[in-house]
């Protein structure tokens, strides 16, 4: 029902009025209705007391001398909200909508059981070489091995040598030398020695390594003599061997005139002591 409707077809009550009013329309309908209410929603009428008519305007300054203006909102304050309407039927399922950003990684679940084993892979590449590992205790000695060659080393003076003979004086003279790779050896030296004046006393050692061995011998005037000496001994670097003498009695007169040094390198060495 419209508003000119309620208003013509009902009863108006005005406070403080001790009867009912009957509401009439001046300049008619249509005037009224095209300006009521006014662009703020309010609605403005005159009131006659006298007859208790009341008309409704659309100018708010249109009531005559014996009119009270009054006015009212058309649409009264909010009411009290009603009770909440039953549930209505689900809508139709929308859109999908777009994808949103991925969310934060969560918590590692436990560990699943084992799975069952998977046939072998391929062979790989060789990896590289490692390190050399620590030397091994020594093992036992192995049995002896066969007898190799034997190696000789020699060296001598003959008479009639142009060098001549070699004069032994009162210090160590060298009368032979041999330079020997390391190695076992067995070494022998002999001299033949004359005294061409005062008595003498003629001292010769041979000397290989750390060992050696000695030979003294008296020697009158124009005299002569032979001697011999051997050593035996493992040389574990190469060494030079030396035979050498001297005179005792420092006269000067004995002279080397032959001498022979050979030394034999063996497989095997034993040395005794006694």
């Amino acid at each position: 029902m419209g508003l000119l409707d309620r208003l013509l077809g009902g009863r108006v009550g005005v406070a403080g009025a001790s009867s009912a009013l009957t509401l009439t329309l001046a300049g008619g309908a249509v005037l009224a209705a095209a300006a009521i209410p006014d662009a703020q929603g309010v609605i403005h009428a005159c009131y006659k007391a006298s007859s208790g008519q009341l008309r409704v305007i659309a100018d708010p300054e249109g009531c005559r001398h014996n009119e009270l203006a009054i006015q009212w909102n058309e649409q009264g304050p909010q009411g009290v909200p009603g009770p909440v309407g039953a549930t209505g039927p689900a809508g139709a399922t929308g859109p999908a909508g777009a994808t949103g950003p991925a969310g934060a990684a969560g918590a590692a679940g436990p560990a699943g059981p084992a799975g069952e084993t998977g046939p072998p892979g391929a062979t790989g590449p060789a990896g590289a070489a490692g390190p050399a590992g620590a030397a091994g205790p020594q093992g036992p000695a192995g049995p002896p091995g066969a007898s190799g060659a034997s190696d000789a080393f020699a060296t001598y003076r003959e008479v009639g040598d142009p060098n001549g003979a070699i004069i032994v004086g009162a210090n160590f003279v060298t009368v032979g030398q041999l330079s020997l790779p390391a190695g076992n050896y067995v070494v022998w030296a002999s001299l033949y020695a004359v005294n061409s004046g005062s008595p003498g006393i003629l001292a010769c050692e041979l000397v290989v390594n750390s060992r050696n061995a000695q030979a003294t011998t008296s020697m009158a005037a124009f005299t002569a003599t032979t001697q011999a000496l051997t050593v035996a001994d493992a040389l574990p670097n190469p060494t030079t061997i030396v035979l050498q003498c001297h005179d005792n009695v420092l006269a000067g007169t004995v002279s080397i005139q032959t001498f022979n040094l050979t030394a034999i390198r063996t497989g095997t060495l034993t040395i005794g002591s006694s």
